[in-house]
């Protein structure tokens, strides 16, 4: 309840106390002689930020929901205010009332209440493939990325697999034998992403292929001495 005038304002927490019930909308009351206006104002409740919200590089509009006696506010009641909500963190989200609504929270009445929106980090949408090579080559730049963030620069790399002469391999460096192998990316966290691990199909290192090279050899035959077969 607001009395309109210059010198006093009168605030109910609560719209159905008898006063309020009492005046109904907007009466004039005798006061001290005086005529004072009085205007019912209504509590809503303090608003809540809906939906979860996750960093997808474009701008986020965010939802909040104000109810009064238990059911939704019209938006045209209440405006909301923000700054630009783009990267993954917390955000001040301001709400303001109008139409003779206000906020009643921890005993202290306001027409505006600032709610804390986060951001969470998103997970990375990213491939991985690798060109094979063959065995005594030095391969050239054989990993491939789809769809990796420019911010996501910082990554281990993991080679696993087996070897044409029945063993394994598992390191950070590229294998050298001939084998079949795969390999797995872990991506560092970022600002806005959080850390992601890809595998990349399997890829092969070749065998080598072997030249032979032959070399003619002249052989010369003399007679033969039959004694030598006695």
């Amino acid at each position: 309840l607001v009395a309109n005038t210059s010198s006093a304002t009168l605030k109910l927490k609560d719209s159905s106390t008898t006063i309020a019930t009492l005046l109904n909308g907007v009466k004039t009351l005798d006061v001290a002689k005086s005529s004072a206006t009085f205007t019912l104002i209504k509590p809503a409740s303090v608003p809540q930020i809906t939906g979860s919200y996750t960093y997808t590089g474009s701008e986020i509009t965010p939802q909040v929901n104000v109810t009064y006696n238990g059911t939704a506010l019209n938006p045209s009641n209440y405006s909301l205010s923000y700054g630009s909500i783009i990267n993954a963190g917390n955000y001040d989200v301001t709400t303001t009332l109008s139409n003779g609504y206000y906020f009643y929270d921890n005993n202290t009445v306001s027409f505006s209440y600032v709610s804390s929106l986060s951001v969470a980090r998103a997970d990375m949408q990213v491939g991985v493939s690798v060109t094979g090579w063959t065995y005594g080559t030095e391969p050239t730049d054989p990993i491939s990325f789809t769809g990796r963030p420019a911010e996501a620069t910082d990554y281990t790399l993991l080679y696993e697999g087996n070897t044409l002469n029945g063993g394994t391999y598992s390191g950070q460096k590229a294998p050298t034998d001939a084998g079949t192998y795969t390999l797995t990316v872990t991506f560092d966290q970022t600002a806005n992403y959080n850390e992601t691990t890809v595998s990349s199909t399997s890829f092969n290192v070749s065998a080598a292929l072997v030249t032979l090279k032959t070399k003619t050899v002249k052989i010369s035959f003399g007679t033969v001495n039959e004694n030598n077969f006695n």
